[in-house]
């Protein structure tokens, strides 16, 4: 079952979403394409580093 599927954790998402406020609501799914996203952010905000893909193919530092 995926977690968005799942109407008991929907429910406690959106009562702490209603007092954290976040700016966004992620959903994992574990795929090869959440993680190039993920990757994607991190790198864009400076918060990772990718790494030399010859040496280190998908590789970042954080």
């Amino acid at each position: 079952m995926k977690a968005h599927e799942h109407p008991v954790l929907e429910a406690w998402i959106r009562r702490v979403a209603e007092l954290c406020r976040p700016d966004a609501i992620e959903w994992c799914d574990g795929s090869p394409a959440e993680y190039q996203r993920m990757v994607q952010k991190l790198v864009a905000s400076g918060a990772a580093q990718r790494l030399s893909p010859e040496l280190h193919p998908n590789s970042i530092a954080v």
